[in-house]
């Protein structure tokens, strides 16, 4: 985890959940936290280990890794900075772009797309529904997916632990104030954090999960998007943007069977045949609390 200035942590709110109940209780919407700070409107995301960063996955080796073939090695580009690492993605993005279009597949805003792919710089809005469309699907991009609601992001945090090896660790969810955005670009006067969002009617697990997306131009994370906001805010905002609410990963289980109940399972979030039959995968881990004393290895995201 990046390490935290002192006027930097104390713009984030740190609480850790024993009961499961509680956790679900303080993520509903109308929860004082969330309307009480500074504005109302969060945006949230799951971790199945808390120590999981906040970069996208077009900046992580494990993701890119599987479609560098006949391309530079990630270690090669990494060296190149930011502009080698976009040029990857646009590179990326043109043969995953070529790809759905021979396979006869619907892409949005096809013709705006077409002309825009080789901007290595900036991800104009036009293009960011098809690079949404193709994140979902497994391509790795600057876009880092969040949910506007906190039991969708608790969801994908207990489902990522139930396919881990170790559960001596926890789990958390993140939630950063969409304002926080706005006065660090105010601040460093620019426009380098973005809060973007793609059409849902063209992307049906995006519409279940209440997903919306985050972006940073301009610049290499290999700074958590966290720590840029921080960095830029410390000693001006007089209280929290960001909060990170923890969850031993044991209890993993008991928080998908209650999420479960609100509504939230992997039915609601991936409508069809393929949800359901998730959902009923998830049922084995409700009732049967992990063992802490059993797995030796460390979790890994």
């Amino acid at each position: 985890m990046a390490e935290l200035s002192d006027a930097e942590e104390a713009l984030v709110f740190r609480q850790h959940f024993d009961d499961v109940r509680d956790l679900v209780r303080e993520l509903h919407p109308l929860a004082a936290r969330w309307s009480h700070t500074l504005g109302s409107e969060w945006i949230f995301r799951g971790h199945w280990c808390s120590s999981w960063e906040l970069v996208p996955s077009l900046y992580r080796k494990d993701k890119i890794d599987k479609f560098l073939t006949g391309m530079d090695a990630w270690e090669d580009v990494v060296k190149l900075g930011a502009e080698g690492v976009q040029a990857m993605e646009t590179t990326l993005l043109t043969r995953v772009f070529a790809e759905f279009d021979r396979a006869g597949l619907e892409i949005p805003e096809v013709q705006s797309v077409r002309g825009l792919l080789d901007d290595t710089s900036y991800l104009p809005d036009v293009v960011v529904p098809f690079v949404a469309l193709a994140q979902h699907h497994g391509v790795p991009t600057r876009l880092l997916d969040w949910t506007t609601q906190g039991k969708v992001a608790a969801y994908f945090a207990a489902a990522g632990v139930t396919h881990g090896t170790s559960f001596r660790h926890d789990l958390e969810v993140v939630a950063i104030n969409i304002n926080a955005f706005a006065i660090a670009n105010l601040v460093g006067k620019d426009d380098v954090f973005r809060v973007v969002h793609a059409p849902r009617a063209s992307n049906s697990n995006l519409h279940a999960q209440s997903g919306v997306f985050t972006v940073c131009h301009g610049q290499f994370p290999k700074t958590p998007l966290d720590k840029l906001i921080l960095e830029r805010l410390a000693n001006t905002q007089p209280r929290p943007v960001v909060q990170r609410l923890t969850l031993p990963q044991a209890l993993a289980g008991a928080l998908l069977n209650n999420l479960h109940a609100e509504g939230v399972s992997g039915s609601t979030m991936f409508p069809g045949y393929d949800g359901t039959v998730r959902r009923l995968q998830e049922e084995k881990f409700y009732f049967k609390p992990y063992s802490l004393g059993t797995a030796a290895t460390t979790a890994t995201p």
